[in-house]
């Protein structure tokens, strides 16, 4: 078995147990609400597009300032 395919056994086995929800009698109940799904990928893709554009910005920030680096006074 190759590498790629443990990690990708691996992801599928995490994703199957974060999505299980078990009650407290012992039953379980796989059913997920779309509404907490829809608010939860809008705050995550906030999230990312607020993360885009602050590492935008300091990477332009960099270019445009002067390089201030060692003058000798000679």
């Amino acid at each position: 078995m190759k590498a790629f395919q443990i990690h990708g056994y691996l992801a599928v086995l995490f994703t199957e147990l974060l999505l299980i929800g078990v009650m407290g009698d012992g039953t379980k109940e796989e059913k997920l609400d779309i509404k907490y799904v829809l608010i939860g990928g809008g705050i995550g893709l906030f999230i990312v597009a607020v993360l885009i554009i602050i590492i935008m910005f300091c990477i332009s920030r960099k270019q445009t300032l002067p390089q201030r680096g060692f003058q000798s006074l000679t």
